[in-house]
C-alpha cells in the first residue's frame, strides 16, 4: 500500500498551521536574553563565530581545537549557523531565537512526512506534526540558543531516514541522498550515529524481500560514516573530560540513578510538569528504596512491549525509535546530565506519531474535539513555561529550589545570573557549588571559568586576597587558556602588581589564536597612558604589536594623531616600543 500523498495546498495550509502554533508556545523566547550556560562558550566568546570572511568560517571546521582539548565539542555546521547569524545581525540574541524556530517549524513538519511514509491518513499525520510542535518537552531545545544542535541534527536525521524509506519503496537501493543527511546531522550533533538502528527499523517496517547479505550491503556505508564520527567523539570527549566516574559514588548506585532517569524521560514525555533546566537526583538508598522496584518494573515492561509487538509494524517501529534515540543519553557511560529536556527532543517523535495513529480510532467530531484539547493545552503550557527564560535568575533558582538539587552547577549558574547586580551574593553561589561534592567531577574548563568568575566577584566587593587565590587556582587549572590569563591580568592590574600584570597579560596574547585578548590589552595600554603609567602603557603596547603589527602599529599611528596634547609622553612610548613600528630605510 502507497503512503497517502498531499496536495501542495494541503502541505501549505498544514505548515502555516504548525507555524502559528509555534509562535504562539514559543514566539515570546524571542526576546530572551542570552543564557550564561553555553550560550557565551558557543556564541558570545567564540572567536570563529565573531571572526569575519574565510578565516573565521573555516576555523569552525578545523577538528585541532577540539582534539587539542580547546573547545568541547566538534560540530562544525551547527557552528557555522551561528557564524553566518552572528556575520548578519551581530550580538542579536532574537536572531539567534529565531534559526532554533525556523528549525523547529522544519522537524515539525518532518515528523508529518515520517507519518505519510508510516501510512498514516492526513489528519494524523498532521495530529502527529502539531503535538511535536508545542511539545512542552521541547523548550530546551527551542527556546536556549545553545540547544540549536537538537532541532537541526534532528531534521538532517529525519530527512535521511524519508530519503532511505523512499528508496526502499521505489526499489532503487542505497539512497546517496540519505547519506549526505546522515553526515549532515552528525555534523551538528553525534547523537546521529544511531540512524543504522533506525534504517534497520524501516527495513523491518517496509517488510520488503531481502537476504541478510543485502541487508548488510545497504547498511554498510550508513554503518561506517556513523562509526567514524562515534569514535571522533569518544575522542574528543575523553580528551575534554566529558565522561565521568559512576554517578553516586560506585556502579551499582549510577546503574539504579539511569533507570530511574529512563522513567522519568516516558513521565515527561507523556505528561510534561517539571521544567527545571537541571534535574537533580537523591541517589537511592538502597535497593529497598521505592525508586528501585518502579524503575526495574518500567525497565522490564518496555522489554515485554518489545517482545509482545515483535509482529506489529508500527508500535513496533515507534517504540523502537523512542529507545533508540533516548538510549545514548540514558547515562550508560556517565557523562554530566543525568535527565534533561533536550535528550527527548528526537525520541518524542515515536510518542507524537503514536497520539495520531491513536486518534484514527475517534470518531471524526470526537478526533477533532481531542486534538484541539491537547494540543492547545500544551501550547498554554509551553507558553507559561517559556516566560521562565526571560530571567536567567529565575531559571537557575527554579533549580536550585528542588531539594534534590545539591549539585554544583546549579550554584554556579544563580552564581553568574547574579553577577552583575551583586557580587557579594555572587560570590556566596560560587562557593556554594565549588564546595558541592560534584565540583571536583566537572570538566576543568568549567572549573576554571568558577574560579575566574569568583575572582571578579571577588574584586567588585573588595576582596583583593581571596580574588587572588581564585584566580591562581584558574590559572592553575587551565594553563593554556588565554581567556584565564586575560583574567588574571585584570586582577593583578587591580591590586597593582605590575609584574605578574604584565606577565598575565603577554601569556594571554599569546596563547590569543586572534585579536580578541590583544584588543583587551591595547584598551588597557589608553587607560593606563591616561593614567600616567607611560611605562606600563608601553608594555601593553609592545605586546600588541609584537603578535600582530600590522593592525596594532596602524592603530599607534593614529593614536599619536590624537593625541597632540601628549606629544611628549607619546613619544616616551614610542622610544620604549623601539623599532617594531618604524618604517625600514
Amino acid at each position: 500500500m502507497e503512503p497517502p500523498s498531499f496536495t501542495l495546498r494541503q502541505w501549505l495550509s498544514g505548515a502555516a498551521v504548525v507555524a502559528l502554533l509555534i509562535a504562539a508556545s514559543f514566539a515570546s523566547s524571542a526576546t530572551s536574553p542570552f543564557i550564561n550556560f553555553d550560550d557565551p562558550l558557543y556564541v558570545l566568546e567564540r572567536e570563529g563565530v565573531h571572526a569575519p570572511g574565510w578565516a573565521g568560517f573555516l576555523s569552525l571546521w578545523n577538528p585541532q581545537n577540539a582534539e587539542d582539548g580547546l573547545f568541547i565539542e566538534y560540530f562544525p555546521l551547527r557552528d557555522s549557523m551561528y557564524w553566518l547569524t552572528w556575520q548578519i545581525f551581530g550580538e542579536n540574541s532574537t536572531a539567534f531565537h529565531l534559526v532554533n524556530l525556523a528549525f523547529h517549524f522544519l522537524t515539525s513538519l518532518l515528523v508529518v512526512a515520517l507519518g505519510q511514509q508510516l501510512k498514516l491518513s492526513t489528519s494524523a499525520s498532521w495530529t502527529a506534526g502539531a503535538v511535536f510542535a508545542v511539545h512542552p518537552g521541547h523548550l530546551e531545545s527551542v527556546v536556549w540558543i545553545a540547544g540549536l544542535k537538537d532541532p537541526m541534527y534532528t531534521s538532517f536525521l529525519l530527512a535521511a531516514v524519508l530519503c532511505y524509506a523512499r528508496s526502499l519503496r521505489l526499489k532503487r537501493g542505497a539512497s546517496g541522498g540519505a547519506l549526505v543527511f546522515l553526515v549532515l546531522s552528525l555534523l551538528c550533533k553525534s547523537m546521529g550515529f544511531i540512524a543504522p538502528v533506525l534504517l534497520l527499523l524501516v527495513e523491518r517496517f517496509t517488510a520488503s524481500p531481502v537476504t541478510r547479505r543485502e541487508l548488510a550491503f545497504r547498511l554498510l556505508m550508513p554503518s561506517l560514516i556513523c562509526g567514524l564520527f562515534l569514535l571522533h567523539f569518544i575522542w574528543v570527549g575523553q580528551v575534554n573530560g566529558v565522561v565521568l566516574p559512576p554517578h553516586g559514588g560506585s556502579w551499582p548506585n549510577h546503574l539504579m540513578a539511569a533507570l530511574w532517569a529512563f522513567t522519568r524521560y516516558i513521565q515527561q514525555a507523556i505528561a510534561p510538569y517539571d521544567f527545571e533546566f537541571n534535574r537533580c537526583f537523591l541517589f537511592p538508598q538502597g535497593w529497598w528504596d521505592l525508586r528501585c522496584p518502579v524503575a526495574v518494573s518500567v525497565a522490564l515492561f518496555f522489554v515485554f512491549l518489545l517482545v509482545y509487538l515483535r509482529n506489529h509494524r508500527l508500535p513496533f517501529f515507534l517504540l523502537g525509535w523512542f529507545l533508540v534515540c533516548l538510549f545514548p543519553v540514558m547515562n550508560i557511560i556517565p557523562f554530566p546530565a543525568l535527565v534533561a529536556d533536550r535528550y527527548l527532543y528526537a525520541p518524542s517523535i515515536a510518542l507524537c506519531l503514536a497520539l495520531g495513529a491513536l486518534s484514527e480510532g475517534l470518531e471524526r467530531r470526537r478526533k477533532a474535539v481531542a486534538v484541539v484539547v491537547v494540543v492547545v493545552t500544551l501550547c498554554l503550557v509551553s507558553a507559561a513555561r517559556g516566560s521562565l527564560w526571560h530571567s536567567e535568575l529565575a531559571l537557575w533558582q527554579s533549580t536550585i529550589d528542588d531539594e534534590a538539587c545539591v549539585d554544583s552547577g546549579s550554584h554556579l549558574n544563580v552564581g553568574s545570573a547574579l553577577a552583575k547586580r551583586e557580587p557579594r551574593a555572587a560570590l556566596e553561589s560560587y562557593h556554594r557549588g565549588m564546595n558541592s561534592a560534584d565540583f571536583g567531577d566537572l570538566a576543568p574548563a568549567v572549573q576554571c571559568d568558577a574560579h575566574a568568575a569568583a575572582a571578579q566577584a571577588a574584586l567588585e566587593v573588595g576582596e583583593l586576597a581571596l580574588a587572588i587565590r581564585h584566580i591562581e587556582r584558574a590559572t592553575s587549572l587551565c594553563p593554556h587558556e588565554g581567556r584565564m590569563w586575560q583574567a588574571a591580568s585584570t586582577v593583578y592590574a587591580t591590586v597593582n602588581d605590575e609584574a605578574r600584570d604584565l606577565e598575565a597579560a603577554g601569556r594571554a596574547a599569546a596563547l590569543s589564536s586572534g585579536n580578541q585578548y590583544l584588543g583587551l590589552i591595547w584598551n588597557r595600554g589608553l587607560a593606563r597612558f591616561g593614567g600616567g603609567r607611560i611605562d606600563a602603557a608601553a608594555a601593553d603596547f609592545t605586546v600588541c604589536i609584537q603578535a600582530n603589527p600590522a593592525r596594532f602599529c596602524s592603530l599607534l599611528s593614529a593614536w599619536q594623531r590624537q593625541a597632540p596634547d601628549h606629544a611628549g609622553a607619546s613619544e616616551r612610548v614610542m622610544g620604549l616600543i623601539g623599532d617594531s613600528c618604524r618604517p625600514r630605510p
